[in-house]
């Protein structure tokens, strides 16, 4: 059990901030946080927040630059499972605004990003790798923040 609380607290950390915009008030400063509208790409928040927040604590037991390689798999492969099961189930199947399919994408997805958080942090990183996984960690928060306020013209980017 104590190896799956981790993922039971990443689930209800993406279920506050599921609602934490509209709660706050629309703080602008809650909106890098959590999403702002019902697109695919603001609920990527849900999974990002919570498994970079768990490899940040992971880190203080293997260290930052050790850890930063498996924090970078877990939240790119999340995306990738994220936004691929929406456009599975929206786009190849026509099915869309079915909560309990977006709940079970954010589960499947979240635990998909914590396996490889779990699977990759047991290996030693050199130093160039993990300076590499630090920026690129850099790089998609500056990313997913800039994207909050100026969202491409894009079907990930539209409210469903």
């Amino acid at each position: 059990m104590k190896k799956y609380l981790p993922l039971i607290l990443i689930w209800i950390s993406g279920i506050i901030l599921h609602f934490l915009y509209d709660l706050t008030g629309r703080s602008w400063l809650v909106s890098l946080f959590a999403p702002i509208n019902e697109s695919v790409w603001e609920h990527y928040k849900l999974a990002f927040w919570p498994l970079l927040v768990c490899g940040i604590a992971m880190a203080a037991e293997n260290g930052a630059i050790n850890m930063a390689p498996p924090v970078i798999f877990s939240l790119t492969h999340t995306a990738f499972t994220m936004f691929g099961m929406n456009y599975l189930y929206t786009g190849a199947l026509g099915v869309d605004n079915i909560l309990a399919l977006d709940i079970v994408n954010f589960l499947v997805s979240t635990a998909i990003g914590y396996w490889f958080l779990i699977r990759y942090a047991r290996y030693e990183y050199t130093m160039g790798t993990g300076i590499t996984a630090v920026v690129s960690i850099v790089i998609l928060t500056l990313m997913l923040w800039w994207l909050t306020f100026n969202p491409a013209n894009l079907p990930i980017f539209i409210e469903k």
